[in-house]
């Protein structure tokens, strides 16, 4: 796994140069191969210093002398735990706000009743769980990778970004971060804590569990797919994921809440000291359906499912995305010998080591 150090910007932030240069020497010539990026960066080797220069100067400043004397691995460890924490804790305030906030309207039903919330309260809450998700991986995205759900981080650790170490570390981060965001939302706002997690009649316990199971599953392959394994569409995947934590919700909360995450649930019911005799299918649930995406990638992979829909121009594009530089060795490889060996996915990461795109996840 890359330290945290060497973390690189996102193909949106890079400047157009690179690809645009590998699409005109493209253009001019047909024995030009696209692919050798040794000479592409031999002629624009200027370029790439000022490229290089300029993203420096921008967000990546000098590493503070105390900081800097710490371990990689620790201080990658450090950022990893402080910013799930803080995520976590946004993101859960946000989310137990509007359900403060819909629940406690006296024209509306109660989420706590066995009736169940109203139409208008579940996509209020929908919504707003989704989009406060979507916007904090979005800032801690290339951070931590953005997880702030225990379940979530079993299941990418399954699917192997990252090792058992990390795991340990950024679960009782997520855990405390929701603590203290239903704390925060119960010392902030008036009435009593209207944000837990319960089952509503008539649904069994089993039920409750699958449910929480199947839609904890979209959601980790989502972030899989979309985060873990890089493509194009990978500059997308906060609002994607923020998306996957919607639908869930909106099909859940009438039967079980759509917890969807431990951390979520604990927080809530330890600040009211409420824990229902089917408390646990909030965390075997999650889970559970966390493992079964994790695994379900684990079996795509195997299959080598890029190969399915192999495309020699999003194969290339890919390739550009990475935008390595003269120190990474690239060798020339013609497009012939990628479409016979591998598609996307080994492109992205092809025997030859490359700088790849921005990412905390080694899969």
């Amino acid at each position: 796994m890359p330290h945290l150090s060497r973390v690189f910007k996102t193909s949106a932030n890079l400047p157009c140069l690179p690809t645009a240069h590998f699409h005109k020497q493209r253009n001019e010539s047909s024995g030009h191969n696209p692919l050798d990026v040794q000479d592409a960066y031999q002629n624009d080797s200027q370029g790439l210093q000022d490229i290089t220069r300029r993203g420096s100067a921008s967000s990546q400043g000098p590493i503070n002398n105390f900081f800097g004397r710490w371990p990689d691995g620790i201080r990658g460890h450090t950022i990893a735990m402080l910013a799930e924490f803080i995520g976590t804790t946004t993101f859960l305030f946000f989310g137990f706000a509007a359900a403060q906030v819909a629940n406690g309207k006296p024209d509306t039903l109660s989420a706590n009743s066995d009736i169940g919330p109203s139409l208008l309260q579940i996509v209020y809450i929908s919504w707003t769980f989704g989009i406060s998700l979507a916007v904090n991986v979005w800032i801690f995205y290339r951070v931590s990778g953005g997880m702030f759900n225990p379940a979530v981080a079993l299941g990418l650790w399954v699917a192997g970004a990252f090792n058992w170490i990390r795991l340990l570390c950024v679960i009782p981060m997520q855990l405390a971060g929701g603590v203290l965001a239903a704390g925060l939302v119960s010392a902030m706002f008036p009435g009593e804590l209207q944000a837990g997690s319960s089952l509503t009649t008539p649904t069994t316990p089993a039920q409750g569990f699958f449910i929480e199971m199947m839609i904890t599953a979209e959601l980790v392959m989502t972030i899989i797919m979309l985060a873990v394994v890089k493509s194009r569409t990978s500059f997308m995947a906060p609002l994607s994921i923020g998306l996957a934590l919607f639908i869930g919700h909106l099909i859940a909360i009438e039967y079980t809440g759509a917890s969807m995450n431990p951390a979520r649930t604990l927080g809530p019911a330890l600040v009211d000291n409420t824990f229902e005799s089917y408390f646990w299918i909030y965390f075997l649930g999650p889970c559970a359906g966390s493992l079964l995406a994790a695994g379900l990638y684990r079996l795509l992979k195997a299959m080598a499912y890029w190969a399915a829909n192999s495309d020699e121009e999003d194969a290339v594009t890919e390739y550009l995305y990475a935008v390595p530089t003269k120190s990474d060795h690239v060798t020339r490889r013609n497009t012939a010998d990628l479409r016979r060996t591998s598609s996307a996915e080994n492109i992205w990461r092809p025997q030859q080591p490359i700088r790849r795109p921005s990412s905390v996840y080694d899969v």
